[in-house]
């Protein structure tokens, strides 16, 4: 079996497992179904797939680690999905990919440095996700790169120089717009991806009152002090280098009740402490003093 085509059928169910088996399958086009379940890790083992399109389902879960293993690899369709996890790593073992198209899911965690080393990649969509962290200095490394989507996640600065003066880059937006045809720049948003797809006029810029948290915003928001300390915990590297005490940033109780903050009888915010603390282990050191 080299090629299946299932696409825009009524199949439901999951993908199973012994896909893995099918070692000389080339094409796996099973999109627009009504699939759940995960990708299953024996996915790995398709060593001669070039084309894996499994986007408009309801798949969740991780992307498998083992997918690094599909050495013939040209193009990953999985968006529009419920996946979540990280974009993993292994991805930039695939010496042959060329697509990524991961948009509309619920990946986190931050751009893979290691997709700087693909040569041949000349797409990567990634927008409409919960990514952090700033798009790494690698990614101006590839050469055959044209499109470059990645609005409308949580993403800060700074932008690769490399990416706003490269000519070719989102149909050629950086020669008008340099960086804001990558992302649009805090305070401007972009309905369409977050970057300058109008070619007139650009990013727009917020109304007054309003502004936005993160590169690539979509729509512009009232800002709130629970905003910016999201932006804060973001920027210092959310979940991945804080530790237990922190993890109460992401509640939604007050944030006058978050650890580390220190608030005015009337909500009104005075301080941050680091390392953060919680409020029961600041009683227990001022009991000690």
């Amino acid at each position: 079996l080299e090629k299946l085509h299932l696409s825009a059928n009524k199949l439901t169910g999951t993908i199973p497992k012994q896909i893995g088996d099918a070692r000389s399958l080339r094409e796996f086009m099973i999109s627009r179904l009504y699939l759940e379940g995960t990708i299953p890790k024996s996915i790995g083992r398709l060593s001669s797939v070039e084309n894996i399109e499994i986007y408009g389902s309801s798949i969740r879960g991780m992307i498998p680690k083992e997918i690094g293993k599909c050495s013939n690899l040209k193009r990953l369709d999985a968006f529009n999905n419920k996946l979540t996890g990280i974009i993993p790593t292994t991805l930039g073992q695939i010496e042959t990919l060329q697509i990524i198209h991961l948009k509309k899911n619920q990946l986190t965690g931050r751009l893979p440095e290691e997709l700087g080393k693909l040569k041949y990649l000349s797409w990567v969509d990634a927008s409409s996700n919960i990514l952090t962290g700033s798009i790494p200095s690698s990614y101006g490394n590839i050469r055959l790169l044209k499109d470059l989507r990645l609005g409308g996640n949580r993403l800060h600065s700074p932008i690769p120089s490399s990416l706003c003066n490269n000519p070719k880059i989102n149909g050629g937006r950086t020669r008008t717009f340099g960086c804001d045809a990558v992302l649009c720049p805090l305070g401007y948003y972009d309905a369409t991806g977050g970057y300058a797809s109008d070619e007139v006029g650009g990013c727009i810029k917020c109304p007054e009152g309003q502004t936005t948290m993160y590169l690539g915003s979509m729509y512009c928001i009232e800002l709130r002090v629970e905003d910016v300390l999201f932006m804060l915990y973001d920027v210092m590297g959310s979940s991945e280098s804080w530790d237990d005490n922190g993890l109460q940033w992401q509640s939604q109780m007050h944030h006058c009740h978050w650890n580390g903050v220190e608030c005015e009888d009337d909500g009104t915010l005075i301080s941050i402490s680091f390392p953060l603390v919680s409020h029961q282990q600041q009683q227990q050191q001022q009991q000690q003093q």
